[in-house]
């Protein structure tokens, strides 16, 4: 096949998701790197799996505590995948739960806060009571309670505006 086409991406994005789950981050990112650079050459900047990868390299630069490097790989992600979901579908309220992580690491939490209330309007305009979705409204409102009490400020309007 050579090395640009797409089962070498595969491959290193199985990599490096590998690498991510044993907490190798550093190796993870290597892969996931490669695997961007062939996706992206393949299939095209706005492919899914572009994206994806590009989702878990920015997970793995969070781990490693590169919060700049990660938050970039995320809003390259959330530009992408607005292109071509628009805003109101429930991957984009996903990515800005991890973008809301990302911040609350960077140590803005008015901005986290802010991106997870975002990623909780969109879930509620988009309601569906499919259970993957209903986990990720879940995992949304599980770290906004934990900002709140992280810093103090655990609210009821918190509980009651739901």
């Amino acid at each position: 096949y050579g090395p640009r086409h797409p089962l070498v991406g595969e491959s290193h994005h199985s990599l490096g998701l590998c690498y991510l789950f044993t907490e190798n981050y550093r190796d993870a990112v290597t892969h996931l790197e490669n695997s961007v650079r062939i996706y992206t050459n393949a299939l095209g900047v706005k492919h899914p799996d572009v994206a994806s990868t590009l989702m878990f390299k920015g997970l793995a630069h969070l781990a490693l505590e590169k919060l700049d490097d990660s938050m970039a790989c995320m809003l390259r992600v959330r530009r992408m995948r607005e292109d071509i979901l628009g805003h109101n579908h429930p991957e984009i309220g996903q990515i800005l739960n991890n973008m809301a992580c990302v911040q609350y690491e960077l140590g803005d939490y008015k901005k986290a806060e802010s991106l997870f209330q975002e990623a909780l309007d969109l879930q509620r305009e988009i309601f569906t009571t499919e259970s993957a979705f209903l986990k990720g409204v879940s995992i949304v409102l599980c770290n906004i309670a934990f900002l709140h009490a992280k810093s103090g400020s655990v609210s009821l309007k918190l509980f009651t505006d739901l």
